[in-house]
């Protein structure tokens, strides 16, 4: 928008105070680039999907160790899977089902420890229960 009153002759500075844009914000606009941070992260997000593609059955912990064997980069497990949740992917494979367990009765078992039926109730090192 702006580049266009721009091409019809007009100051830059008049344009920006009639839309009330701080020069600095402007200029620091259109000087911005992306950072280094995301432009790795952006590759990433590109070899993770080449991966997946090809290795749909692949989960994050084996797609890591895939992304950091092929391009010797030093990608941690947290940001394969942020990654795998921004696009949307997930691994095909199903886990499997435990099989259900079976619970078989067993007969309570005597109290050895409280056989004081007969006795006295203090026990051998003075203390009583």
């Amino acid at each position: 928008m702006i580049q266009n009153i721009l091409t019809a002759g007009h100051y830059i500075t008049r344009i920006l105070e009639i839309l009330r844009i701080p020069r600095a914000t402007y200029y620091r606009y259109m000087k911005w680039q992306l950072s280094p941070t995301a432009i790795r992260r952006q590759s990433i997000k590109e070899k993770v999907l080449q991966c997946w593609l090809k290795y749909p059955m692949y989960g994050y912990p084996r797609l890591m160790i895939l992304v950091n064997k092929i391009w010797q980069l030093a990608v941690g497990p947290a940001l394969i899977y942020r990654v795998m949740r921004e696009l949307g992917i997930q691994s095909r494979m199903v886990q499997k089902r435990k099989k259900p367990k079976t619970y078989t009765e067993v007969e309570q078992r005597p109290n050895l420890i409280k056989k004081t039926s007969g006795q006295n109730q203090s026990t051998s090192n003075g203390y009583q229960w």
